[in-house]
């Protein structure tokens, strides 16, 4: 639908207040793209992810 999205895990745009909590991402291929890619985003937390 949108194509290659620049994250492998989550792409945030225009959002305020997110918070990712115990977040765990495992993956069957190495993927360089970085996990957590926003555009626009205003107070976001990150908790306990790896």
């Amino acid at each position: 639908m949108f194509g290659t999205i620049p994250a492998s895990g989550f792409y945030v745009r225009h959002a305020r207040h997110i918070t990712f909590d115990n977040v765990n991402f495992h993956f069957l291929e190495p993927d360089g793209r970085p996990l957590y890619m926003t555009e626009d985003v205003e107070g976001i937390v990150y908790r306990n992810s790896r």
